[in-house]
């Protein structure tokens, strides 16, 4: 099949995230769930820049658009420069998660120390284990565990 009838196949965003979707090597279900995403993530970008320009504030548009304040701020300067909505980098830094090992080792820390701040593990592993692991990654295990609550601030 030609390569531009494949994009008028998939999503008319296609054109904009053909390169993405070919690098990941993407099927077909994964394809169309990252250009849904994509195609509602920028239109609801450019809702907001429409009511930007009917004077609504920066900080309610970025909250909306779920992102800070600065990058709704930069991504409306490059919209007011293109009249384009400007495309999205989906290559971010993925996230990564505790390994069973640093789980072990953090139920160990917690028995032994019989701290159960977050930052004081942290501490207590980096001081006695050698080994830095996130104290917000310590926070959602406990959490999880149920040993830590939220902190209403």
């Amino acid at each position: 099949m030609h390569c531009c009838s494949i994009q008028k196949l998939l999503h008319p965003y296609i054109e904009r995230y053909f390169s993405e979707i070919i690098t990941k090597n993407y099927d077909i279900k994964e394809a169309k769930a990252f250009l849904k995403m994509v195609s509602r993530k920028e239109r609801k970008l450019e809702w907001a820049f429409k009511q930007k320009e009917k004077g609504e504030k920066n900080k309610y548009l970025a909250y909306l658009c779920g992102m800070g304040v600065r990058w709704f701020q930069q991504l409306y300067a490059e919209y007011k420069m293109t009249r384009k909505v400007p495309q999205l980098n989906w290559n971010r830094r993925p996230k990564t998660f505790l390994k069973e090992d640093d789980i072990s080792l953090i139920d160990k820390a917690l028995e032994e120390s019989k701290m159960n701040g977050a930052v004081y593990l942290r501490l207590y592993i980096k001081k006695h284990y050698g080994k830095n692991i996130p104290h917000n990654k310590i926070h959602r295990y406990l959490l999880k565990k149920g040993v830590a609550e939220e902190d209403e601030k």
